[in-house]
């Protein structure tokens, strides 16, 4: 969106830039995090929890470990947008949750 207005991340920083978005920035946006998008709730829950199994071996043991560390990461995302997050972020969020408790579960 920003390239097909001439611009870059890096310049609008610390500016006041008024950003337009189009229609078909809004449709490809869409795409992203709808139900089979590579940014659905369902596709970065996914991810997160993979993360989370690989950094800790597998151990369920370090679930505890795993399980502050990703509510820092929603915490700190959160005050960086002023406390709360967009309501997609908190359905990647309990279904993160969901996953974890079902690892923790399995036999």
């Amino acid at each position: 969106m920003l390239e097909r207005q001439g611009m870059k991340f890096q310049e609008i920083f610390g500016e006041n830039v008024t950003l337009e978005i189009d229609d078909q920035t809004v449709k490809e946006a869409q795409a992203l995090i709808d139900e089979d998008g590579p940014f659905s709730p369902e596709a970065v829950s996914d991810r997160i929890v993979d993360a989370a199994k690989a950094f800790s071996g597998g151990d369920k043991n370090k679930l505890g470990l795993m399980r502050g560390a990703i509510e820092a990461g929603f915490k700190a995302s959160a005050g960086m947008f002023g406390g709360k997050l967009l309501e997609i972020s908190y359905k990647t969020y309990d279904l993160i949750v969901e996953k974890l408790d079902a690892w923790e579960n399995e036999d």
